[in-house]
């Protein structure tokens, strides 16, 4: 597996964490140790995404949905322009060492 897809599924775990222990708003924000969170990349990733954000309560965080919703778009759009891309320098290269002619 592929080190972007297991942070991909890390990030899933982890949301699915917060969603699983409905800390979804800052009255409902626990301690990340309480979900088996420890701090590590994935959420200090999150955090910096405000996918994951600061609770009422020292020390506990939230899942913010609409950010993880957004964040979630970002990298949709992000793939589909890489992969347009890897589309046209496939058809300039091809262009290129003339393996398409044009009549």
């Amino acid at each position: 597996m592929s080190v972007p897809a297991i942070i991909m599924r890390r990030e899933r775990d982890t949301v699915a964490a917060f969603r699983a222990a409905r800390a979804t708003s800052p009255e409902t924000a626990r301690p990340p140790d309480s979900l088996g969170l420890g701090n590590d990349l994935i959420r200090r990733r999150l955090e910096a995404e405000a996918v994951l954000r600061p609770g009422r309560d020292p020390g506990t965080l939230y899942l913010d949905e609409p950010s993880w919703a957004a964040a979630n778009r970002r990298r949709h759009r992000l793939v589909l322009i890489m992969l347009a891309l890897a589309i046209l320098a496939g058809a300039a290269v091809l262009l290129g060492t003339g393996a398409v002619s044009s009549r």
